[in-house]
């Protein structure tokens, strides 16, 4: 059987891993019922990683610092020669940094949005500029640090957006770099993709990706130009369901699923999920991540009330399979093991 181990913030990496994670054969910070699709998938967790066939490294882009990277590429010098490193910290930058994200679409001419860059500490004055600058050339202009996921930090001017609006914009980011795990933040301004549709509908698609396998995914809506997953309500459900029906036929397609493989690829990651848009039907790639939410639920109380009365609609399988949350994490693993395998077989 093929065997696996894990490398983690905390795990064989530090002075923690003796005191808080005894081994790599256990997940650190698992998601909701991944241990059980682990145990029940083709793999063996070890707790050693010099006999592992497989070594997944989980690192969240948002608590990786550059101490956390120095000891992983350590820990991942112990693997055997023929070993498999899964997202080996070697290409960790490629999509922690929305920036490099960004640029290596761009040489590969993947389309992913316009964007600039620049520091927080930059003259506040020369800030206000660029960023007036930016917003004469576009439909507003949405400003983060480029090392956040999942849209946390994310704000959002206006086309017309006053000084006074901006400034306090840059002070926010300002005091995010300073709280942010990771060092070195820049400030990223990304201009608005036209993504709303002719009912006021924004959406984002995501995908799940192993390897060279897409396991599934599912699409969010919302009249917010920023969406979550906990956002959607049951005012949206036709749209909620709309969406989650084209992605279905975006997965089918071979030139789309072409494309999408081809955008994970391109930042060398081998586990994680991609968010893009469909607009005129072309995709738009956001970013990329390599340890995505296990929450498994959407909106509130009567909107996962709701869900569950009409899983079993046929446009709503990838839906239903995301909630199915031992199976999804079996399956993962389960390519995982069959992926290791093909290889030594060639």
């Amino acid at each position: 059987m093929t065997t696996i181990s894990f490398i983690g913030r905390k795990q064989n990496s530090s002075i923690w891993h003796k005191r808080k994670y005894r081994s790599c054969d256990a997940l650190e910070k698992p998601r909701v019922k991944e241990q059980e699709g682990l145990i029940n998938s083709n793999l063996k967790t070890v707790s050693d990683i010099a006999t592992a066939d497989v070594i997944y490294v989980r690192l969240n882009p948002e608590r990786a610092n550059k101490r956390h990277l120095r000891n992983i590429a350590k820990a991942e010098q112990q693997a055997n020669k023929n070993a498999v490193i899964l997202n080996s910290v070697k290409h960790f930058q490629n999509y922690a940094s929305k920036v490099a994200t960004f640029n290596l679409w761009k040489q590969n001419n993947i389309a992913c949005p316009e964007f600039d860059t620049w520091s927080p500490w930059l003259r506040k004055s020369k800030q206000i500029e660029n960023i007036q600058n930016l917003l004469q050339n576009n439909n507003g202009l949405y400003l983060r640090t480029h090392n956040e996921d999942s849209g946390k930090g994310i704000i959002f001017l206006k086309p017309n957006a006053p000084k006074k609006e901006i400034s306090k914009a840059i002070t926010r980011l300002r005091l995010r770099a300073l709280s942010n795990k990771v060092n070195g933040s820049q400030i990223l301004a990304v201009a608005p993709v036209a993504n709303k549709d002719k009912n006021g509908i924004y959406h984002v698609y995501r995908a799940h990706i192993a390897c060279d396998k897409i396991l599934g995914g599912y699409a969010l809506v919302g009249t917010q130009k920023v969406i979550h997953a906990s956002d959607q309500s049951t005012e949206h459900w036709e749209a909620f369901c709309d969406y989650n029906a084209n992605l279905q036929n975006i997965l089918k397609d071979s030139n789309y699923k072409r494309q999408i493989i081809t955008a994970f690829q391109t930042l060398e990651a081998d586990i994680g999920a991609i968010e893009f848009f469909e607009v005129e039907g072309k995709l738009i790639f956001l970013e990329m991540n390599p340890q995505w939410g296990g929450t498994h639920r959407y909106g509130d109380k009567s909107f996962m009330e709701k869900l569950r009365t009409n899983i079993n609609e046929p446009f709503l399988y990838h839906v239903k399979y995301w909630l199915e949350a031992d199976n999804y994490y079996c399956e993962l693993y389960n390519h995982l093991a069959s992926s290791f395998i093909s290889k030594n077989s060639q």
